[in-house]
């Protein structure tokens, strides 16, 4: 899967990219903005995000690993997406 831009803002909950059945996914070169979550992997798998941009805090139960991600103010990310 990969995953170039996604937005979801308002309502109870909104998750730019909600993550589920176990998948792994790459994503790249992406803009990904929510306003509950940018990404939330409820996986208990890896996703793998590369050179992309988050608007909102990572989650879940997932384990991130995270090359080049910055958030909206253009401040570098941990390996971990936080």
């Amino acid at each position: 899967m990969v995953i170039r831009f996604s937005t979801a803002a308002g309502g109870t909950y909104s998750f730019g990219v909600y993550l589920v059945a176990y998948s792994s996914p790459t994503i790249r070169n992406s803009a990904i903005t929510g306003t509950t979550n940018s990404i939330f992997n409820d996986s208990f798998r890896f996703a793998k995000v590369a050179d992309t941009a988050l608007g909102g805090a990572v989650g879940g139960t997932g384990v991130f690993t995270c090359i080049g991600v910055y958030d909206t103010a253009f401040a570098r990310l941990r390996t971990s997406c936080v």
